[in-house]
């Protein structure tokens, strides 16, 4: 059972995977709420994900425990085998090769967290910067399956002592090349990006604020080979609609608000991910973005990944210079809860950047990707951007026709009909050819 104690039930959220439907399960910040399936009582069990029990808050009439793999085993009447392999895709765990076999990723992966989670612990200036600095208590570390990096001396060391593949940790960018002394990721704190082929990265993240100047250390630091296909923290829904920020950290604030999140590692959602998205059953997206260009140059590269593929795509704003772990880290959760219930479709954020753009001559070039992105928007989306058009007093024509009234305009204005033409083409991606009849 150590492969499900140590891989298995720490990455598993049972009732978000269906596993306790049969329960009634209710989500609360940190935990769900479900009927006691000893004493029948409604709402009177309590889960939190993670965790390989659920009990009854009933103590004094009540108080079971109930065993995960009990309950869960009894649903597919006792046979162990499918037992575990339905907690090992609720979970998105790869199974041993062989039953009982643990291969030596898995064990390294196992391994990996089990000590740099130690190592968080007994680190005072990184506990103290989780705890007091970023607002995460410590009887929520387990939860948050965050580590802290001392150096690559020590880790060499530990996982040496504990008999792991050091060249593969090495592989993995865990360890550094033997001619580089020290990790990027030393003394820092650091998490675990689940990869494609069910390996793990390390992301890590700076201790405090990076100094300023050219040669300051990013603040983020992402590890040598690193894919990010699959969001940070993604799990099978469990319904269809996704919520995703920037940083690893980011999502962690989120989730302890009790806000189910993903991180993309990046100001976008990339195509790899909307792809990952798309495939197990996201229909619909909101996303972090900052109040800056590189915010909304985020967001037009996530329409144009995601729309296409039928997630439409909502954008939420904190205020200028801000993100959500600040939010999070002012106590501001009400704020974030708004600005997710406001998120702003893909199709009305279209629409203003192309009113803002307007018509003049240079606002050619830059428009021309609005114009573009308004054919990939799925049927909500296409609503609401035609809809804010309208109400603006520009109703919204087939491309060709657009472009044909605007190349008309900018005929009658003198413009040269070869720049015109050129016009054309960089802002809807069009040619017009003009030709004498012979």
């Amino acid at each position: 059972m150590s492969f499900l104690n140590d891989q298995v039930l720490p990455a598993l959220d049972a009732a978000d995977a269906g596993l306790l439907s049969a329960l009634n399960p209710k989500k609360r910040t940190r935990y769900w709420v479900l009927d006691c399936p000893s004493c029948q009582t409604a709402g009177a069990a309590y889960y939190y994900p993670g965790h390989s029990r659920f009990q009854c808050s009933r103590k004094n009439n009540c108080g079971h425990s109930t065993s995960l793999w009990e309950y869960v085993l009894a649903g597919h009447g006792g046979n162990k085998q499918e037992t575990f392999n339905t907690l090992c895709a609720a979970a998105g765990v790869v199974p041993p090769a062989r039953d009982g076999e643990v291969s030596e990723s898995q064990r390294l992966s196992a391994v990996v967290r089990s000590v740099l989670k130690s190592a968080l612990i007994n680190n005072t200036s990184a506990g103290d910067y989780l705890a007091t600095t970023r607002k995460h208590p410590r009887d929520t570390w387990d939860r948050l399956d965050i580590g802290y990096y001392p150096g690559a001396k020590w880790l060499e060391a530990t996982l040496k002592q504990r008999g792991v593949d050091l060249a593969l940790a090495r592989e993995w960018d865990i360890l550094p090349d033997p001619k580089y002394r020290e990790s990027l990721h030393a003394n820092r704190l650091v998490g675990w990006w689940k990869q494609p082929n069910g390996t793990l990265r390390l992301w890590s993240r700076l201790i405090g604020d990076p100094p300023d100047g050219p040669d300051a250390p990013p603040k983020y630091r992402y590890g040598e080979g690193m894919v990010r296909t699959i969001p940070y923290g993604f799990r099978r829904p469990g319904h269809n609609t996704l919520i995703c920020v920037e940083g690893p950290l980011d999502r962690h604030a989120l989730e302890a608000l009790g806000i189910p999140a993903n991180a993309t590692g990046g100001n976008a959602v990339i195509d790899a991910q909307a792809a990952y998205m798309a495939a197990n059953g996201v229909e619909a997206l909101v996303y972090f973005i900052d109040a800056d260009k590189a915010g909304t140059d985020g967001a037009l590269a996530t329409i144009r990944n995601c729309e296409p593929r039928g997630i439409t795509c909502f954008f939420a704003t904190p205020p200028a210079g801000l993100d959500v772990d600040d939010l999070y880290q002012a106590g501001e959760g009400a704020t974030i809860v708004s600005l997710l219930e406001t998120a702003v479709s893909s199709g009305a954020l279209l629409a203003r950047e192309i009113l803002a753009a307007g018509d003049d001559r240079k606002s050619f070039e830059s428009a021309r990707t609005y114009w573009k992105l308004r054919g990939t928007l799925t049927p909500y989306s296409w609503d609401v951007f035609t809809r804010v058009m309208q109400a603006a007093g520009r109703p919204v024509m087939p491309l060709p026709s657009e472009a044909l009234q605007m190349m008309a305009r900018l005929l009658e204005d003198g413009v040269r009909v070869d720049d015109a033409q050129t016009l054309i083409q960089r802002r809807y991606g069009l040619q017009i050819a003009i030709t004498e009849a012979r």
